[in-house]
């Protein structure tokens, strides 16, 4: 598999980001949580060694539409230890042992953590990275090959709301780009 981190990739001012996101974006001030889950997945996204901007980008727009705009963890409301949580509610003890494999945090033991945002965006990152939610993996869509906004649905799942998707994660992109520090 290859990996969506690139050796160049620039770093992000967050205030200048959440600005870019309030105004063109959401239209509105952001209320704590959205500005929360935006932190999170920008420094999560840094942390992991520089991920492509136009997979964050695409992270940050998962993470908005799985949750209908309110950017924060959800919890579906089934009876079930492994019910669906975070930015993109996959379920299923094997998804959470998969999931904690990726991201070194027990989630089997402790599912709840998955509420927390950065625990959420580590999971997010890392899925699409590794195609945990549906077996593709970001980096077919964004890499040396090329650049495929819509396509990219494919690693979370139903397409029918694609182009709605790559327009929202085209949108984070120029909000990354008019956050860069050079």
């Amino acid at each position: 598999m290859q990996a969506i981190t690139m050796a160049r990739e620039p770093s992000f001012d967050g205030h200048l980001f959440l600005k870019a996101v309030q105004r063109g974006i959401f239209g509105r001030p952001l209320t704590d949580a959205q500005r929360a889950a935006c932190v999170a997945l920008l420094e999560r996204g840094q942390a992991r060694g520089g991920v492509c901007a136009r997979a964050l980008a695409y992270a940050l727009a998962t993470a908005t539409w799985e949750t209908g705009g309110a950017l924060r963890p959800l919890e579906e409301s089934v009876e079930s230890p492994w019910r669906g949580r975070g930015f993109v509610c996959a379920s299923g003890q094997d998804f959470y042992a998969k999931a904690s494999d990726l991201c070194g945090v027990d989630l089997v033991a402790e599912p709840e953590k998955l509420m927390d945002p950065n625990t959420a965006a580590d999971v997010l990152l890392a899925g699409l990275e590794s195609g945990a939610f549906t077996g593709e993996s970001i980096s077919t869509y964004f890499g040396p090959d090329g650049i495929d906004w819509v396509g990219a649905r494919r690693t979370v799942g139903d397409m029918s709301q694609a182009h709605r998707v790559a327009g929202l994660a085209r949108a984070y992109w120029v909000a990354l780009q008019g956050s860069k520090v050079h």
